[in-house]
């Protein structure tokens, strides 16, 4: 399969539909960071059915839908398709009958993806699975995303084998493998249980059994309960009945008592209404009172409010003169403190300007620090001069001798590596490798191989036999599970019709449609044309009976055939089918016109035209065409039924024999798989033993050469180093001799007097610094002072104005202070008033209410008199009500218990008495007749819980013992067929990862040595002995390094590592595309050269289709055309191609 176009629509930021081309050879994607390269990469595994939302770097699945930018609102679905060109046939069966592929993947807001195959919706697992059989997928490692070298570089050795399972085409049979294995599990686990049930059914069979006997003897007990209930029952009703008997007297007597006390009650009730007729006008003059009490009370309150808030005026009027005096008082401190301020800053600033700047003084201080700076650089310039000269004499002194120091230890060092690389020399002399001992070795390991191979074609003979003794097997299981449902089928169907005809048989008199035979194919004319009357009997002495009739010699419409030609029947039904036309559906209407009286006309298909008018259309139920099809089929499904279980035997005996074969095959391979480890296991060994003595031999001469060069490199070197120390050496002598006392005192006296002229300096700086501070200093104070003048007069300006306001103020508060002091004197005048009028309304309320009082007391007394004639009244009316609760309850009670009779015991109570006598020993009472039912029930509840169905579920439970037991063995078959199917992939997947890991080795090591122009590189197996569980480990060896894993590598090493190992796996088993997000970005130029000629040479050697996502301009130029990913919109990515061949070709036609 080759992948030839991807079309996205609203993935991510491509919103509007884009198609990228898929065509031969390199194809580049180029475009700015954040554009939405990737996204193409991105797209090509969500529609191979990638469901990490993590790898499509989103938090979930539904963000891959565009989500929207500034200018275009977001989307409710995306959608990827890819076109796969399938002309060569190598898609799974159900697919594989298309020359082009549509793989499509859609996926709506909050609801899902959906899976499309040329327009058939499928699963996701099928969609998987059919890019895992052609060695790509989501997550083929053909798809290299950015960073995907460095996890591969960084991956544990089991992960890395995944690369092996893609190469060698066996990521499906993987997954195959894990859903076989699964099965298995799941048909272990039903073993297991039905193992459990089947134990749990055996003990519930026993249980039952032992309920069947406790059954029985409840039976026993409820019989005699029954009875002695019957007998309770008579005699409760017999107590009931006369309770009611006697309810009903007492009633009576208290129904009249209760008469003779109402009318007392009312007659009491009618002098207390009279009496509370003249309460009305002392309530009214008791109200007005107390109005007239409150509005007065209001009043005096009023005028105490009044009196407080004049009191509160005046206090508030004093407190702010007093502050207002106060605050007088302290704008006159401020303006006195502000005046003797101003006189003591006038008299400092007279002070200061009264002292003037000396410059005669500054000029003679500037002189002077002139003076003494030029001195200071003097002294210091001659004391420069002196240290440098000696420094220099110095250093030369001290070169030389150094010079001569190093040369010595020079030629010590070469004579010392001369002396240990000839003793080195004379060891690896002495110490050779045997030759005899290669030889043997040599030997050993060709025998081992000889053995090995041929226990490897022992195991391919034998798992030839085995894999032809499973399909023998299984193609004799197929056939034998084909006719066992075969027979099954027909089984079904004979029991399911014989059940629906079964209705029929226990009819008093049989029907004529037993007795009729009718051509198949005409069931629905016959029944449309009799009927019901199908139903009838041949018998005479039916109820509705068929009776031979006379013939008619009326003729059929022409055109019509007769019915009774396609009937076997009685001949009681002669005269009805001769009168009975069989025609075509669309003549019908035609021919009906022309039927004489009792004639119609039928269709094959179920249409009727009657005589008198009537017509039936073939879509009308017909219930007896039913059960003639029916029987029919039924007649027809015996001998079938017969030979598909005489097949199914056959065949049966076919698949064991098959199976004994196959089991046989098994143990067989089983025994020659066992062996091989070992053997395998020997070649290695003693192709190691080979291996460390050609090793040894190797080292040894590899460090024999390399001591001998070393030899002669160091007495070169020794030579050399000799004729430097002499003249070294004649250098030194060279150098006049040097005297350091006098020296130092040279330097110590120079020293001295750049010391004195520093200090003279510093002095006159220092003075002359001083003068200028001090003229600086009262130039800010002088500023300082005008400032603070200008600032207290202004103080002293607002506080006179403070004053003026105040004394304002202090006038109008003392006007407002003598007006209020007058308001107390008008407030104690209206006060006095409102006491009096309170007074005199007080005294009015407390008359008034002492004549309500009055006239409430005696209302009282006359309503006291009239409760308690009412209370009697009451009291014998709740004893009738009462009595009347009693009675209905007897009533009631004695209907419960007639009721309760008629419904458990089906018969009046009177008849009861008879059923007592059945019994052995009849109570004399209903609580003697308790008692007893008590000890009966409670040895009937002794019995515990009884299952009265026992008997019947002890046979069920039989019954489904013996179908378990079938399902068992059935259950048992499928597991070993299982697990036949994992062991058949295992075998196919050993083979086929070994031969992949093998030629992608071989790749690889040839790749290696093409990338790196030397070195070498392995792949091996590790960490378990079966290649399927075994992880990959890279060695590698760059030109100048020593052969280790590829952790030790630098990080452009390791990419060009990586690359040789993925295209490897091209060479072994190329994918449809290759996609590479920015492979070569850790690579500097020339191994960017290296990799673009290794994708030429990839391009030439396959049929792989190689996407490259670059930012790299010597990979661009290298590609046969260019798709450009671009954002003129933002947040919106949009392509645009180039195709590079063929615009060269346009630049050299032009």
């Amino acid at each position: 399969m080759q992948f030839t176009s991807l079309k996205l629509a609203g993935f991510k930021s491509f919103i509007d539909p884009a198609e990228f081309r898929i065509e031969p050879g390199l194809t580049g994607v180029v475009g700015p960071n954040g554009c939405g390269k990737s996204n193409i990469l991105e797209s090509l595994r969500w529609v191979m059915g990638a469901n990490s939302a993590k790898a499509m770097r989103a938090g979930a699945m539904d963000e891959v839908i565009f989500s929207g930018s500034t200018g275009r609102p977001a989307r409710n679905h995306a959608e990827v398709v890819l076109i796969v060109d399938n002309a060569d046939r190598t898609a799974p069966a159900r697919f594989n009958d298309c020359d082009v592929l549509e793989v499509s993947r859609r996926i709506t807001r909050g609801a899902g993806s959906t899976y499309r195959i040329n327009g058939a919706e499928v699963r996701a697992r099928d969609v998987q699975l059919l890019f895992a059989d052609a060695s790509s997928g989501a997550n083929s490692p053909a798809l290299v995303r950015q960073g995907q070298i460095s996890e591969l570089i960084a991956a544990k050795p089991q992960n890395r084998r995944r690369v092996l399972e893609e190469a060698a085409g066996i990521s499906g049979l993987h997954n195959r493998r894990h859903e076989a294995e699964l099965r298995l599990r799941a048909a272990e686990n039903n073993l297991s249980r039905l193992d459990d049930v089947f134990g749990e059914i055996e003990a519930q069979h026993a249980q039952l059994k032992r309920q069947v006997r406790a059954a029985t003897r409840y039976r026993n007990l409820s019989a005699q309960i029954r009875a002695l209930e019957a007998f309770a029952a008579h005699l409760r009703w017999n107590s009931a009945k006369a309770q009611v008997e006697t309810l009903q007297a007492e009633l009576q007597a208290i129904t009249g008592m209760t008469g003779e006390l109402a009318s007392a009650a009312s007659a009491a009730r009618t002098l207390a209404e009279q009496s509370a007729d003249g309460m009305d006008t002392l309530r009214q003059e008791e109200a007005i009172a107390a109005a007239l009490v409150a509005r007065t009370s209001a009043a005096v309150e009023a005028v105490e409010r009044d009196a407080r808030e004049a009191q509160s005026h005046i206090d508030r009027l004093s407190a702010r003169l007093e502050e207002l005096s106060r605050d007088r008082e302290h704008e006159e401190t401020l303006i006195e403190d502000g005046k003797n301020t101003i006189i003591r800053l006038e008299e400092e600033e007279r002070a200061l300007q009264s002292v003037g700047v000396d410059e005669s003084a500054v000029a003679e201080l500037t002189r002077r620090r002139d003076e003494t700076a030029k001195t200071r650089a003097e002294a210091e310039a001659a004391l420069s001069g002196i240290q440098v000269e000696r420094a220099g004499r110095v250093a030369d002194r001290r070169a030389a001798e150094q010079a001569c120091a190093q040369t010595n230890a020079q030629m010590e060092r070469a004579q010392q590596e001369v002396t240990r690389a000839e003793a080195t020399l004379a060891s690896l002399a002495k110490d050779t490798v045997a030759g005899a001992s290669y030889l043997a070795a040599q030997d050993a390991v060709c025998k081992a191989e000889q053995t090995l191979e041929s226990a490897r074609q022992t195991l391919v003979s034998t798992e030839k036999s085995r894999l032809k003794a499973e399909a023998t097997e299984r193609s004799s299981r197929d056939r034998f599970d084909d006719t066992r449902r075969h027979e099954a089928a027909l089984q079904a169907e004979t029991d399911g019709l014989s059940k629906a005809l079964q209705g029929q048989e226990g009819r008093d008199w049989p029907e004529i449609s037993e007795q009729i035979s009718v051509t198949p194919g005409y069931e629905r004319a016959l029944a449309v044309a009799l009927g019901d009357d199908l139903q009838a009997s041949s018998e005479e002495q039916a109820p509705i009976h068929w009776h031979k009739a006379p013939e008619v010699s009326l003729a059929l419409p022409e055109g019509a055939g007769c019915m009774a030609e396609f009937v076997k029947g009685p001949d009681l039904l002669t005269a009805r089918l001769s009168q009975t036309g069989l025609v075509d559906a669309d003549k019908g209407p035609a021919l009906s016109m022309l039927l004489k009286p009792g004639q119609r006309l039928v269709s094959q298909e179920g249409n009727l035209w009657r005589w008198d008018g009537l017509r039936a259309n073939a879509d009308a139920p017909a219930p007896a065409a039913l059960r003639l099809e029916q029987r029919n089929r039924l007649a027809a499904l015996e001998p079938l039924s017969a030979s598909a279980a005489d097949e199914a035997q056959t065949a049966r005996q076919v698949w064991l024999g098959a199976k004994t074969s196959a089991s046989e095959a098994r143990s067989m391979e089983k025994a020659a798989r066992k062996a091989l480890p070992e053997l395998e296991q020997a070649v290695r060994l003693v192709s190691a033993q080979l291996a460390e003595l050609d090793r040894k031999q190797s080292a040894q001469t590899a460090r024999a050469q390399a001591q001998q060069e070393a030899l002669i490199r160091w007495q070169d070197a020794w030579a050399e180093a000799q004729n430097t120390v002499a003249e070294a050496e004649a250098e030194l002598a060279a150098l006049p001799d040097q005297d350091i006392q006098e020296d130092r005192r040279v330097i110590i006296e120079a020293e001295e007097k750049a010391g004195s002229a520093r200090a003279k300096a510093a002095d006159a700086d220092g003075a002359l610094r001083a003068l200028v501070r001090e003229a600086e200093v009262r130039a800010v104070r002088l500023a300082a002072i005008e400032a603070e003048l200008g600032q207290w007069r202004e103080r002293t300006d607002k506080a006179n104005a403070r004053i003026e306001t105040l004394l304002k103020r202090e006038q109008t508060c003392q006007h407002d202070l003598e007006k209020a002091r007058s308001a107390p004197d008008e407030i104690r005048e209206r006060r006095a008033k409102a006491f009096a009028a309170a007074q005199e309304a007080e005294e009015r309320r407390t008359a008034a209410a002492d004549k309500l009082a009055q006239a409430e007391s005696k209302r009282r007394e006359a309503e006291s008199h009239a409760r308690e004639a009412e209370a009697e009244a009451a009291k014998l009316r709740e004893q009738r009500a009462g009595g009347e609760a009693r009675l209905q309850s007897a009533q009631e009670r004695l209907a419960e218990i007639v009721s309760h009779t008629e419904e458990t015991l089906h018969c009046a109570p009177e008849s009861l008495a008879a059923q007592g006598e059945t019994l052995n020993d009849i109570p004399a009472d209903v609580h003697i007749a308790e008692q007893k039912l008590e000890t009966l029930r409670r040895h009937r509840d002794g019995i515990g819980p009884v299952n009265l169905r026992a008997a019947e579920e002890a046979e069920e439970a039989e019954e489904r013992l013996k179908t378990m037991g079938t399902d068992r063995d059935d259950l048992m078959a499928a597991i070993a067929k299982l697990r036949l199917g994992i062991e058949s992939l295992n075998a196919e997947g050993r083979t086929r990862l070994l031969s992949a890991f093998d030629e992608i080795n071989g790749h690889f090591q040839s790749l290696f040595l093409t990338l790196f122009g030397g070195g070498q590189a392995e792949l091996r197996l590790t960490e378990s002995d079966d290649p399927l569980d075994a992880g990959l480990e890279i060695y590698a060896s760059p030109p100048g390094k020593k052969l280790d894993t590829m952790s030790l590598l630098s990080g452009g090493e390791q990419s060009l590592t990586a690359v040789a190992l993925i295209f490897a796996v091209f060479l072994s088993n190329p994918a449809p595309v290759c996609v590479l997000d920015e492979v070569e970005a850790p690579l500097d130029d020339a191994n960017v050269n290296r990799f673009c000629v290794m994708l030429d040479e990839m391009r030439r050697r396959t049929n792989t289709r190689f996407v490259i996502i670059t930012h790299n301009p010597v990979t661009m130029s290298r590609v046969d055309r260019l798709y450009g990913v671009t954002m003129a919109e933002r947040g919106v990515s949009q392509l645009v191609s180039v195709d590079l061949q063929r615009a060269e070709t346009l630049a050299a036609a032009q």
